[in-house]
């Protein structure tokens, strides 16, 4: 067995690699400054390097470091998932979220960085690519990781990441996820994954190597809950995140299973009841977690595979139980909770059960709203998607609708708190319309804006109050 995988590696793989080091020695195809995202873990006892996340850190254009502010500056928010034919730039234009609301003028466009992408003739390197991949797969390289031989080929398969070029570190990209790698490597890997998923003009590049999707589930799997693993989980999920704002590629990964994924991850981190990781990485992840949820959601087939798991939908419920104050958390829990009460039902979904029922149903539902307002009754984009949920929800029949009018009226702390939400936006819209109506015609655009704001945030409560 020895002599025959010697043998393949004589005649089959050595020239592959020999073929893509010479792609990278040559300057004409290499951008020698460009530094390798992936570093090589020759050392078999090197420690996995710290990487600190804060989201209040700046980093330099070239760095592929990230921070929840990074993640919210490329294709995160409440943007809505596109099809992979609406790629260019000018069709960047994001249609209203599903609480039928805009945006209230918070930015989360994704970025569109022609840049981005290396013209050039690359066919060559990822014909060579894909024979290695090959080969590395029929001789069963990929996964026998005591093999000499799958060592030498992931050095250079790490070199060859220097060829700048989307295409060609997506595909060996999608080599190294499939060889199970770990520690630095793995999340160095993922880094690379965030700082092409952030860029909109590669999804069609996304959509030519779907298997990349597949592995990396695969490595999100295997990787368990700690914080040694918790940066892992920030840089990976955020990729996935930002690939799902792309419907086609969101509803690859939900034909693949990935609400399964996500739901046993979300469960296991947000009901960490041994505190195996802090709270701020608990809730780095858990706001990539929600974010990529509330994509998937947009893909039609979601909702089936939402309602097997209804513990998802408690441990949705449950979050400002402990993170009450993380204001990126509690606006995707509502962007996700105003997705699925705005569902309707068909005769596809079993018994006639809708996530938007299944929503009605949860006991804590308008405490845990009300709380949400307590705590952010400024945040526009907050209240204008806990208004929505709880019309939705207050607006269906007397048994699902009636349990939260009568919760909610009868709780004199609960109707305190929203009256004095809906106050304070109705002074705010008030306090507009004077300093419109004292400023020359020059100024007054930017708080025509600001009163159409709070305009649209108090019809939205009036409209809680109507039916209430």
């Amino acid at each position: 067995d020895s002599q025959w995988v010697s043998d393949i590696w004589d005649a089959e793989i050595q020239p592959l690699l020999d073929q893509l080091s010479s792609f990278i020695s040559s300057p004409s195809k290499c951008n020698k400054n460009h530094q390798s995202a992936i570093s090589v873990d020759r050392d078999k006892n090197h420690r996995e390097s710290s990487v600190s996340i804060d989201r209040d850190e700046t980093h330099r254009e070239s760095s592929i470091s990230v921070d929840r502010d990074d993640l919210k500056g490329s294709r995160n928010g409440d943007e809505k998932p596109v099809k992979v034919d609406e790629m260019s730039k000018s069709s960047r234009q994001r249609n209203r979220d599903d609480d039928n609301v805009d945006e209230m003028n918070v930015s989360h466009d994704r970025v569109s960085d022609h840049h981005s992408v290396i013209s050039g003739d690359h066919s060559a390197i990822c014909e060579c690519i894909n024979y290695l991949h090959d080969s590395m797969k029929r001789h069963d390289l990929i996964s026998d990781k005591s093999s000499k031989y799958r060592g030498l080929v992931l050095k250079v398969v790490y070199k060859c990441l220097d060829y700048n070029d989307p295409v060609v570190q997506i595909k060996l990209c999608n080599l190294i996820l499939e060889c199970k790698v770990s520690s630095s490597n793995l999340m160095s890997c993922y880094k690379l994954l965030l700082r092409l998923a952030k860029h909109s003009d590669n999804d069609t590049l996304f959509v030519n190597e779907p298997s990349i999707f597949a592995n990396l589930q695969s490595t999100i799997e295997s990787l368990r809950p700690t914080p040694q693993s918790a940066n892992g989980f920030v840089y990976g999920l955020g990729a996935a995140k930002c690939l799902s704002a792309n419907l086609l590629l969101a509803k690859i990964m939900v034909d693949l299973g990935w609400i399964e994924t996500l739901y046993k991850l979300f469960i296991g981190v947000s009901m960490d009841t041994v505190n195996q990781i802090p709270p701020t990485h608990s809730a780095n992840i858990l706001v990539q977690l929600s974010g990529l949820l509330r994509h998937l959601a947009e893909v039609d087939e979601s909702e089936i595979a939402f309602l097997r798991f209804p513990v998802l939908l408690k441990a949705v419920i449950s979050l400002p139980d402990k993170y009450l104050t993380d204001r990126d958390l509690m606006l995707n829990m509502a962007r996700l909770l105003s997705k699925w009460t705005a569902t309707t039902p068909t005769n596809e979904r079993s018994e006639g059960v809708t996530m938007s029922d299944m929503v009605a149903r949860q006991p804590r539902l308008c405490d845990q709203l009300i709380a949400i307002l307590g705590a952010h009754g400024e945040r526009s984009e907050i209240v204008v998607r806990v208004a929505f949920i709880l019309g939705n929800v207050a607006a269906m029949g007397d048994v699902l609708g009636g349990r939260l009018r009568r919760g909610f009226t009868l709780n004199s702390n609960s109707l305190q708190i929203f009256i004095d939400c809906l106050l304070y936006w109705v002074e705010l819209f008030l306090h507009h319309i004077d300093k419109r109506n004292s400023e020359s015609e020059t100024h007054s655009k930017n708080t025509d804006k600001d009163s159409s704001k709070s305009k649209e945030l108090e019809l939205n409560l009036l409209d809680v109050v109507v039916k209430l």
